[in-house]
């Protein structure tokens, strides 16, 4: 067997300054942020993968039938690290998300009596799942091991895109099994799963579809499982209390039939085994088919090589991780290349080898000239995600803009996504933060897509009436909160988005929109209260509603924050709202009285994304709206502020282990927060090309643009206690500026901090960041 945990390399090995001629993907963690807030899964996949291939420690329903269980939130992705129960291993899982969906075809191989229903935790016994312990199971990048106690079974899962690949090293038995259980998902409730069909087509080959409801409402899988060994016998079986059985009732449909269809499907496959004999599994998915299932099958894994997958996954994963090659201490070692790590795992492909995918109309599409992807947690991503997408990955941008607007021409109400996956909508969050991630490509100039068309669908999104409140936000120039929940915060964020069609159209010539839009992104001043100074929830007459509380984060017009902290959301426009405030130094007071003040349980009571794991005081790092807020001391014109902030959080909110984010990581954003700032700069405002300068934690890094272009890091002086920045200097050059433009990293060349353990208030002096507002 084998006993080295993979995640306590970095802390038992790394015990001195790490080169960048080291593998990067020996230092990633896939462990980190499988506890209750992460929300991360340890399993194997491919960067950008369709099948996230992964353990589910146990099968914890949204809802027994009726209400909401809040238990089912802690297993967003299948896995709690401190379970002790395996129940099996699912093909599709969302990264770090705080709500959910996925966990299709769930597989466990088992020996002895067989048993179709799960069990309980507390009697693992009373069905198939397994007992496993930590110390006989390892996870790294593109592969998963683990061993299933209960049975003796080595568990080995690797990926490609589209393909998951099962190997199962067997004790001697007469009575081996794989489960197949179609029934199971995540954030499960009766009727969840709406229909499955499958088929077993030869002694070698099962293929299948399944359609299930819940957070996209009608999502529909094709499959197709492949065997390396032929079944002695099988089973597929449907548990469901059938009213109409029709003529299929001639049959013994349970045992060594080859078709079935219903609501309740679990299949078995058996096999007789000798000690140590192994058996392959394929699992290919697809949107499309089960031709297309098939088709990818053929196409990524064609063979039965198991070794060569694993290792054809560890070095794609090699080669996206090497795009940025650092030096750091071995604590930021670990966990810079975890989060980028986490920032490639979407989103994911959607289309099939041949092009083809399943469009939000339920229709099959051709993708021409582009690959299209899903699972666009915009909310979140829009931040930080696909900025640093559009730095290390500007082709697979263009890709995903393209299929963007693909669901916009395919959206039956003519817009872009808010939140979609697998071919369907969800509409979960606010704002429509599709158009920022269009506008800040098109801005740096990704091109690869058409921006008139683009222009047109941002324009369509932001004029979708019928959305949130957007009609009266319209019209009155803010969401009223007497007819909308989260009203305040609607207003911010689309006061920003409307800020970047702005921006994109007068690049484009387009002085018409430019003109509307530069209007509706000052809609953020219609909230300012001069009376107690915070950017407020309105009623449609204009009043601002009685009983203000600025630290509750229910009943104020703010989504998963309170008036502190989402006040403080004007991205595209600090310097009007410093202004409105009464200028810098009541902006820092502001600051420095948020990251210290007292935050009793009440106000963030019934929150279960701000949790005190994630808080400094009253700023929130474990929820996205605040991720931009320790730069703003930069906009103040006090940069060493930012810096001393910046790197306290890094020290304290990301650590490599299993409870190492403080938050979830949402998709990758709470990772690409940590990538950018680690580097030394991060977007504030993605649309304005500019990236605030903070203070790096890397000694050096050099990140590989493609076209033999390079962009170096070096930071001087470097050490834990020197995280004030004394000097800039860009190719040599002196910077009196707080900020760097995307131009000149994407350019190359050098950026180079001289660290210091005093703060320096010469920043003071320099040039700051964009705002609308002069």
């Amino acid at each position: 067997m084998f006993s080295i945990r993979f995640h306590l390399i970095p802390l038992l090995v790394l015990t001195s300054v790490a080169t960048a001629d080291e593998i990067p993907s020996c230092h990633v963690d896939p462990f980190v942020g499988t506890d209750d807030m992460g929300h991360t899964f340890p399993g194997a996949t491919v960067p950008f993968g369709l099948v996230q291939l992964s353990p589910e420690t146990d099968l914890v329903p949204y809802s027994f039938g009726e209400g909401y269980n809040p238990e089912t939130y802690r297993y967003c992705a299948g896995y709690q690290y401190d379970d002790r129960t395996i129940v099996g291993f699912a093909h599709t899982h969302f990264n770090g998300t705080g709500h959910s969906d996925l966990g299709d075809l769930l597989i466990i191989p088992t020996v002895g009596d067989l048993q179709l229903a799960p069990g309980t935790r507390e009697d693992p016994g009373s069905g198939y799942r397994s007992r496993f312990a930590h110390e006989r199971e390892t996870a790294e990048p593109g592969s998963y091991r683990v061993v299933l106690d209960d049975y003796g079974i080595d568990v080995e899962l690797t990926a490609s895109e589209r393909v998951g690949v099962h190997r199962y090293t067997f004790p001697a038995s007469d009575d081996a099994h794989l489960i197949l259980d179609l029934t199971a998902n995540i954030y499960d409730f009766p009727g969840k799963t709406v229909w499955s069909s499958v088929r077993m087509e030869s002694d070698t080959l099962l293929t299948g579809t399944r359609q299930t409801t819940g957070w996209a409402r009608s999502r529909v899988l094709h499959f197709a499982v492949a065997f390396s060994k032929p079944v002695r016998s099988y089973g597929l079986r449907n548990d469901e209390q059938e009213v109409y059985r029709g003529f299929w009732r001639r049959f013994d449909q349970d045992r060594d039939f080859p078709e079935r269809a219903g609501r309740r499907l679990k299949c078995h496959f058996d096999w007789t085994t000798a000690e140590g004999e192994q058996i392959v599994v394929k699992v290919a998915l697809s949107s499309v088919s089960t031709a297309g299932a098939l088709a990818n099958l053929q196409a990524e894994v064609p063979g039965w090589d198991f070794d060569a997958v694993r290792e054809a996954a560890r070095d794609r994963w090699d080669q996206e991780l090497s795009r940025v090659a650092i030096e750091a201490e071995p604590a930021v070692l670990a966990n810079f290349y975890t989060a980028l790590y986490h920032c490639n795992l979407g989103p994911v492909v959607q289309s099939d080898v041949d092009g083809r995918y399943r469009g939000l109309d339920g229709n099959i599409h051709q993708a021409d000239g582009f690959t299209n992807y899903t699972i666009f947690s915009l909310w979140d991503t829009y931040r930080a995600q696909h900025p640093l997408l559009t730095i290390l990955q500007p082709e697979r941008t263009r890709h995903m803009v393209r299929s963007m607007l693909a669901h916009r021409q395919q959206s039956v109400h003519g817009v872009l996504p808010v939140w979609s996956h697998h071919a369907n909508e969800n509409w979960c969050m606010i704002g429509y933060h599709a158009v920022p991630v269009i506008a800040d490509a098109h801005l740096k100039g990704l091109g690869g897509f058409p921006a008139d068309e683009a222009l047109e669908a941002m324009v369509a999104s932001a004029g979708f009436d019928r959305y949130d409140g957007l009609g009266d936000y319209r019209e009155l120039g803010w969401v009223p909160a007497d007819r909308h929940s989260n009203s305040a915060s609607k207003t911010l964020e689309f006061a920003y988005d409307d800020w970047t069609i702005a921006r994109m159209a007068q690049a484009m010539g387009r002085a018409d929109v430019a003109a509307e839009f530069d209007r509706r992104a000052a809609s953020w001043r219609s909230l300012f209260d001069p009376a107690t100074g915070f950017l407020r929830a309105r009623n449609a007459d204009g009043g601002f509603p009685a009983d203000f509380d600025p630290m509750a984060t229910h009943g104020q017009g703010y989504i998963e924050g309170n008036a502190w902290n989402y006040s403080l959301y004007v991205p595209h426009d600090v310097a009007g709202f410093m202004d409105l405030l009464g200028g810098p130094d009541r902006l820092t007071t502001w600051l420095d009285g948020l990251f210290v003040m007292q935050v009793d349980d009440a106000s963030i009571a019934g929150n279960e994304d701000i949790t005190r794991a994630g808080m400094m005081g009253n700023y929130v790092h474990g929820n996205e709206p605040s991720h931009h807020v320790p730069y703003l001391y930069s906009f103040a014109g006090r940069p060493w502020q930012t810096q001393q902030r910046v790197r306290e959080i890094m020290a304290t909110m990301y650590r490599p282990l299993p409870d190492g984010l403080c938050g979830n990581d949402d998709c990758g954003q709470m990772s690409a927060w940590y990538v950018f700032s680690a580097l030394g700069f991060y977007p504030v405002a993605p649309g304005s090309n500019q990236y605030v300068l903070g203070s790096p934690a890397v000694r050096r890094a050099e990140l590989d643009l493609g076209g033999n272009r390079t962009f170096l890091v070096v930071a001087e002086n470097q050490a834990p206690q020197n995280v004030y920045v004394r000097e800039v200097r860009l190719d040599g050059q002196r910077l009196d500026r707080l900020f760097i433009t995307h131009e000149e990293v994407m350019r190359g060349g050098e950026l180079r901090f001289v660290m210091s353990a005093r703060p320096d208030s010469a920043g003071a002096d320099a040039a700051r960041p964009y705002s609308m507002s002069p």
